[in-house]
């Protein structure tokens, strides 16, 4: 069927080519022919070679669900029921006939040739007549005053059999006396016979006023197959005359194409009775089809219905009319109404593609495709003409036209010789580097007035060929690229076109031996490619790439290739920090005068930075943390560094700045340099004196050269300018001089000879202390050496002078006096001293409060430690598991539920990895245990009470899994010792054995409910309890759950804890140890 099915796109090859008719051949079968009965065999009757192969060329639906033939052996058979009533519809003729052409490709010559097959399709007499629904039953009025004989209309039966099997008869079944007044009469109507009622007995409706009978019509051929109708008569009341139809014509003709409701008919009639008012009416004895495709509309005939001409089994129709007076009385005739045929159909084209492709730049011809066309129309309405409109007929043309009936219509669309299709051109009606053109086949039937036509559009394939050089998008390529950034970089895309199709368009890109060192290309099929780069580039080494580029299609024949200039600007990034011209800087500015705030020029600075742009632009800043305050601050115009405020050398010599070169760039690198700026000192402090007092007392009996005092200034200036010279101003008396750069005050002569001086008369000396002899006033100035110099304000300073007497006798207030000159500034630094003494020595004795603490609690914890060590020194000689992190006391009767113990750190390998202990443990014999080995777990009942890992951030504790021998391999005195330390701490000892790679235990004492773990209930706690029937550890016959104990809650279950997690616990018979550990120091905790 495969290969029939590839033979097949050749259909109507050989009988078009040769410009022939088909061969035909005609094949009966009779409807009701079982499915898969063979109809005929195209091979026998037209003696073809064994090979060849067949099939049906524009099969319909109706066709494939009919018939099927054979492709090998070219037998004909049904598929399906066949009916001539349902397939024919309507149609009376003896035969329905259907129409289709078969294909053959020879086996001997290698050609083709197409059969026109017509199949008959035989009528059989398998249809009974039957009465419209609508029939059933049938009713009649006839007036009494009907004078027999009477005729009136009944319902005729209808059988759908061909002529000659429709052949009906009708009998009457009277019921009572109806049968003394009726009788059937049958009369001709268009080929067929109709029945009708006669009255040959008049009727008395006083008498009875109804009659019933039944119609019975049955197959002439078979008499049993047999319809009935009920026939109910209604006797009317007297009526003189019956009405009389007058019509112009018994005979229409109706287009399939007039207008509906249009009058066909204008109806009248006579009437003898002096009413003459009338009814008209289709009589229901019409058929189906009457009764639906006309109406009475007043007294004219309309047409509510179109008639299909090509559909409409009888070409000729009869619509009975009625007409019926008001009395009752009516007659009855028949209208013929001739259907004819009208333009009312378009073309039904159909193709059918062999080879819908073209080879581009191929002149050769090439068949298309078949094409059938199909009008239902008759005449010349039917006939059918086709072409390809323009502009694809310059390429294509429609050729071969064969007619197969009067409907039925076959071309070729071949390629024209000699043209040529360029996919990529442009040529009239072809788009450009479109795959495909589209065609479109016009038909058009000669119906007159106005033909009918049919457009149909074909699109074929063109076929490319690699004539067309792949082009890039641009002529050339600039991108641009970040410096530093990783390799990988996306740097751009290329993209180039290629006007050719499939494998001849799809491009492959390239780098020259340049463009490869530091790029690579990663594919964007089918037309562009990234470039990536291959290293980070610096910008400030290199900073542009150029290279080629190559694109080159995948022609099969030959590839063709274009090349294109690509260049790679390496953009700057922010990489780089600025750098000052010099790493210190050392300006020298004179101070300012007075209170001077403007902006001061201190220096130029300069720094570079090696990127470019913007990230290359520099601006400088003074680091904010190294401004020296005091009203003053350094700032930068350019690289100007400006100072603003009161430069003040006396506040501060010099000031050292950090500066600061900053880029613009995003990352904002910067360059740091230091800067001083020493500030010269200029003349603007004035020396003050300092330390004198207003009196100084002095002996009459002095010698010359005695220091009277000792002067002192400030100056805050500095060299010269802070340089100070002192000076008598007033008189000296002739007895007092000053050493001009030390200030000194001297006496230069004695004072034993001097005249008595007068009483105090001056309001501002001071008071002349009882037995002064002389008193002098002596007015100091101290001066620098400034350029201006500066003066300090003069200041007067009196000398008392005493006799000897008085001044020996006041020696110690003389003296004192004398030194207070010198002392007297100090007074307040002796005071502030000895605050600080004070002070100081509060401190020392809160220190010392302080250390007595620390050293009580070290001795509290040293005695406590002692203790504990004592007790594991006994335990350390036996290897005892203890802990001590809980002192509260025990019961005496303390048993297993009263024991809380600590996690058993994992093992690695066969020694022990202890999580680190607070402390060294213990020194203990060497011991390994490894799965079958034993020890033994002492448990101080005195001690232990220490719940396990969920507390292990408060009270340290130390745990041993002890190395007694068990109770068989002890010795006296081993045993002996065991229950000595047993009695002193009151503890058990419990037996560790192997299980299944793990470590339990058994303890002689009865066993505690399943499932339950034992436990104090004195704090919140996690347990693990244990129950029988596990798979892990059934050679000990326990299974471990997990319990969560709480003094304020119930025990509840939860899940046993992951196996290879190391832990220990003891409940009311079982302790699990995982995984087995010896001698395992660690630290626990408990509650508070």
């Amino acid at each position: 069927m495969h290969q029939a099915a590839l033979i097949s796109v050749l259909f109507f090859f050989i009988a078009v080519s040769a410009g022939q008719p088909p061969q035909t051949v005609t094949l009966e079968v009779d409807e009701e022919t079982p499915v898969n009965q063979v109809i005929g065999n195209l091979k026998s009757r037209f003696s073809l070679p064994d090979g060849s192969r067949f099939g049906i060329s524009f099969p319909t639906e109706e066709i494939r669900r009919l018939f099927q033939l054979d492709g090998g052996t070219g037998e004909i058979r049904t598929r399906d029921r066949l009916d001539r009533e349902v397939l024919c519809s309507g149609s009376k003729l003896n035969i329905c006939e259907r129409r289709f052409n078969a294909e053959v490709h020879r086996s001997d010559n290698n050609e083709n040739e197409i059969y026109s097959v017509h199949i008959n399709i035989r009528d059989v007499n398998d249809r009974r007549p039957t009465f419209h629904p609508k029939d059933k039953p049938f009713r009649i009025s006839i007036a009494e005053s009907d004078n027999p004989p009477s005729h009136y209309s009944l319902p005729a039966a209808e059988d759908l059999d061909s002529t000659g099997h429709d052949t009906i008869t009708y009998n009457l079944e009277f019921s009572g006396e109806a049968g003394r007044y009726f009788r059937l009469v049958t009369v001709p109507r268009g080929g067929r016979t109709v029945p009708r009622l006669e009255l040959h007995q008049s009727l008395d409706r006083e008498t009875k006023d109804s009659y019933k009978m039944a119609l019975v019509a049955a197959d002439a051929q078979f008499p049993e197959e047999q319809d009935r109708s009920d026939i109910l008569v209604q006797v009317l009341d007297a009526n003189d005359n019956r009405p009389e139809f007058r019509l112009s014509s018994t005979t229409l003709i109706v287009s399939e194409c007039s207008e509906l409701h249009g009058p066909l008919l204008q109806l009248d009639a006579t009437d003898a009775d002096e009413d003459k008012r009338h009814r008209f009416s289709i009589a229901s004895t019409a058929s189906p089809e009457v009764g639906r495709s006309f109406y009475i509309s007043g007294n004219q005939l309309r047409q509510n219905r179109s008639l299909d001409y090509e559909t409409l089994g009888a070409k000729v129709l009869y619509v009975p009319l009625v007409v019926k007076d008001f009395g009752g009385l009516k007659s009855e005739t028949d209208i013929e109404v001739r259907v004819s045929d009208c333009n009312d159909n378009y073309p039904n084209v159909s193709i059918k593609l062999i080879d819908a492709t073209v080879l581009e730049n191929d002149s050769t011809d090439k068949l298309i495709a078949r094409v059938k066309v199909r009008d239902e129309d008759a005449g010349e309405n039917g006939t059918v003409d086709c072409l390809v409109a323009e502009p694809m007929n310059r390429y294509f043309e429609l050729t071969q036209r064969i007619s197969d009936g009067p409907h039925q219509t076959f071309y070729q669309l071949r390629k024209l010789h000699g043209t040529q299709l360029d996919r990529e051109g442009s040529g009239s009606g072809i788009e450009k580097g479109s795959d495909t053109v589209r065609l479109e086949l016009v038909c058009q039937d000669r119906g007159k007035p106005t033909p009918r036509e049919t457009r149909r559009p074909v699109t074929v394939r063109i076929i490319d060929e690699n004539d067309n050089r792949p082009e890039f998008e641009l002529k050339s390529y600039r991108f641009h690229v970040q410096e530093n950034h990783p390799e990988g970089t996306f740097v751009g895309r290329v993209a180039a076109n290629d006007q050719d199709a499939g494998e001849n368009s799809r491009l492959s890109f390239r780098l020259d031996a340049i463009g490869e060192q530091f790029f690579s290309l990663n594919p964007r099929p089918p037309f562009a490619a990234e470039l990536h780069t291959r290293l980070a580039f610096d910008r400030e080494t290199r900073h542009t790439y150029a290279f080629a580029m190559t694109v080159e299609d995948n022609g099969a024949k030959v590839r063709l290739t274009s090349t294109v200039s690509v260049e790679v600007l390496i953009d700057d990034e922010d990489d780089s920090a600025p750098v000052f011209s010099q790493k210190e800087y050392a300006f020298r500015v004179v101070e300012d005068y007075d209170q001077n705030s403007s902006d001061r020029m201190i220096g130029i600075v300069e720094a570079t930075d090696a990127d470019v742009g913007y990230n290359g632009e520099i601006h400088y800043e003074v680091e904010r943390r190294s401004q020296p305050g005091d009203g003053v601050f350094f700032h930068f115009r350019g690289n100007r560094l400006y100072a603003r405020g009161n430069l003040d050398r006396e506040r501060r010599e010099v000031v050292n700045l950090d500066l600061l070169a900053l880029n613009r760039g995003p990352r904002q690198h910067k360059g740091v340099a230091h800067a001083s700026v020493t500030l010269l000192d200029v003349n603007d402090n004035a020396p003050q004196l300092v330390g004198t007092r207003r009196t100084y007392n002095l002996s009459d009996s002095s010698p010359a050269g005695t220091e009277v005092l000792r002067l002192a200034s400030v100056d805050r200036d500095a060299g010269e300018n802070g340089s100070v010279t002192y000076r008598l101003v007033g008189p000296d008396y002739g007895h007092f001089s000053v050493d001009s750069t030390h200030g000194i005050v001297t006496l230069t002569n004695g004072l034993l000879k001097l005249p008595p001086q007068p009483l105090q008369t001056d309001p501002n000396q001071p008071h002349q202390p009882p037995g002064s002899d002389r008193f002098f006033r002596l007015v100091v100035r101290a001066t620098d050496r400034g350029r201006p110099s500066m003066s300090s304000p003069e200041e007067s300073l009196f000398v008392s002078v005493l006799s000897g007497k008085l001044f020996n006798q006041g020696g110690d207030r003389t003296g004192s006096d004398g030194d207070s000159g010198r002392a007297g500034s100090s007074d307040r630094s002796r005071k502030t001293a000895g605050d600080a003494d004070k002070h100081f020595f509060i401190l020392l004795c809160l220190a010392a409060v302080v250390f007595v603490i620390f050293l009580l609690l070290l001795a509290v914890l040293i005695y406590v430690h002692r203790k504990g060590g004592s007790g594991s020194a006994t335990r350390e000689s036996h290897g005892v598991w203890y802990d001590k992190a809980n002192a509260d006391a025990a019961d005496d009767a303390a048993d297993c539920s009263e024991f809380r113990f600590p996690d058993i750190v994992k093992a690695v390998g066969s020694d022990v990895s202890p999580l680190p202990p607070p402390s060294p443990p213990p020194a203990l014999p060497s011991h390994s245990c490894r799965s079958g080995g034993s020890a033994t777990l002492v448990i101080d009942n005195a001690r232990a009470r220490s719940p396990g890992r969920m507390l292990r951030d408060k009270f340290p504790s130390f745990g041993y899994l002890a190395d007694y021998p068990s109770s068989e391999q002890a010795s006296g005195s081993q045993q002996a010792q065991q229950q000595k330390h047993q009695r002193r701490h009151q503890f058990q000892m419990l037996t560790l054995r192997s299980c299944n790679g793990y470590e339990s235990f058994q303890q002689q004492q009865p066993r505690p409910p399943r499932g339950r773990a034992l436990g104090s209930d004195r704090l919140p706690r996690k347990v693990y309890g244990a129950s029988e029937g596990s798979d892990v550890l059934d050679d000990a016959g326990v299974h471990g759950a997990a319990v969560q104990e709480n003094r304020y809650a119930g025990l509840s279950e939860g899940a046993l804890p992951d196996p290879k997690a190391g832990y220990a616990v003891l409940t009311g018979a079982e302790l699990v140890v995982n995984p087995a550990v010896c001698r395992t120091p660690y630290m626990t905790s408990s509650f508070v």
